[in-house]
């Protein structure tokens, strides 16, 4: 068994999930994935369960409905150290996350406890946004960062190395949120529990098939969200 697993939560992503799943696998590092899955309706699930068969690197959790990212990746992380992973790395299924750049966060952790994936540090770079997107990435993680107190450049990004042992610091299922302001509450609530981070330049490119799930709506509501999270502690 492998020490490492990727986590990948999906809803409807049956046109990226087994190309994701076979560049993880193809890493030259040994790594496990999870797929937590919201009950799609596209075949994804159906998708995994044959390469799991097929693998026996792969491994699933099908849920019985859209239940939020933030309670799939919690649900992943909790699973990864029941099973005495060392570490998880959390990306996005779309391919909008290059699994070849999970061994330099990999590389990161004797210095940290979690590896941010960042498309704010120098190098890190995006890849097929226009300039309105570009610019309100940049406004919400300006403002998570004031509002949060992390530090960190890009806190909306899921792309990050865990070490499931320093996480256990933190209560997951205390976390209140259960959109995108989950990925900022994490660091946050990581951060007043003293784990270290690290931030790692990756090339964030824009989903190449399938549909956004982060519209206009999700996005208020993950800024009112990160608001409430800082004047609740």
């Amino acid at each position: 068994m492998s020490d490492t697993v990727a986590i990948l939560a999906t809803y409807n992503e049956a046109e990226n999930i087994e190309t994701v799943i076979t560049e993880i696998l193809s890493l030259p590092q040994s790594l496990d994935v999870l797929v937590v899955d919201d009950a799609s309706a596209d075949g994804t699930g159906e998708i995994v369960d044959r390469l799991a068969v097929q693998t026996g690197r792969v491994h699933v959790i099908h849920r019985k409905g859209k239940l939020g990212l933030g309670s799939a990746i919690a649900t992943g992380l909790k699973w990864a150290t029941s099973k005495s992973y060392r570490y998880a790395v959390n990306l996005d299924a779309d391919r909008s996350h290059n699994p070849a750049s999970i061994p330099d966060l990999l590389a990161k952790m004797n210095d940290c406890d979690i590896a941010v994936g960042s498309r704010y540090v120098q190098s890190g770079r995006i890849v097929n946004w226009g300039v309105g997107r570009r610019i309100t990435s940049r406004l919400v993680n300006a403002y998570a960062r004031f509002v949060l107190g992390t530090g960190v450049r890009d806190s909306s990004g899921s792309f990050r190395c865990y070490d499931l042992q320093a996480l256990q610091k933190i209560d997951l299922d205390s976390l209140r949120s259960n959109n995108y302001a989950f990925l900022e509450e994490m660091l946050f609530r990581c951060r007043r529990a003293g784990l270290r981070f690290a931030e790692v330049p990756i090339t964030f490119e824009d989903r190449r098939e399938g549909s956004s799930k982060a519209g206009l709506k999700e996005k208020v509501s993950s800024a009112f969200s990160l608001l409430k999270i800082r004047l609740s502690q």
